[in-house]
């Protein structure tokens, strides 16, 4: 204890000071960084087209809901609402394919592949479930916690219920 009471050549401050400063600042630190975790739950966002893509993946979920009620939905028949279902998957598989052809240049961009990623998967009990080459489900896992950043829900980025 001796040392930490010893005052420091320099200044009139001791090593406890000093000690007592840091723990100090450091607990308050963590309760800031603490405190702007719980304040904004969303470091990421998609970018324009990924939310463009959310829309049209909500599109072609409704469709697929309006297909299997072609009689109380706003289509009169099953063809006209295979051909709107086909048309929604293709404008998600259009924008897909731009949105994984340009180089992703930030956490947005992430994102936005993140959502395809999602939504070329199919989803079972909250869970992403790959086509089984998903070792200890690591690529679901990864998508998961990319699309949390951003506050997105796999249900969001999949037709399938």
């Amino acid at each position: 204890m001796a040392k930490a009471t010893e005052t420091l050549p320099s200044k009139s401050v001791t090593r406890r000071h000093i000690l007592t400063g840091a723990v100090t600042s450091a607990a308050v630190a963590g309760a800031a960084v603490s405190h702007h975790a719980i304040a904004a739950p969303h470091v990421a966002a998609p970018t324009a087209e990924g939310r463009r893509l959310l829309e049209l993946i909500a599109k072609q979920k409704n469709t697929y809901a309006d297909i299997s009620n072609v009689e109380s939905g706003p289509y009169s028949t099953e063809e006209e609402a295979s051909a709107a279902m086909v048309d929604a998957w293709d404008a998600v598989a259009a924008l897909g394919s731009e949105i994984a052809a340009r180089p992703a240049r930030s956490l947005a961009d992430i994102v936005d592949r993140a959502i395809l990623a999602a939504w070329s998967c199919d989803p079972f009990d909250g869970q992403l479930k790959s086509d089984g080459d998903d070792c200890c489900n690591f690529q679901a896992g990864h998508i998961l916690a990319v699309l949390s950043l951003a506050g997105i829900s796999p249900a969001q980025c999949n037709v399938g219920l």
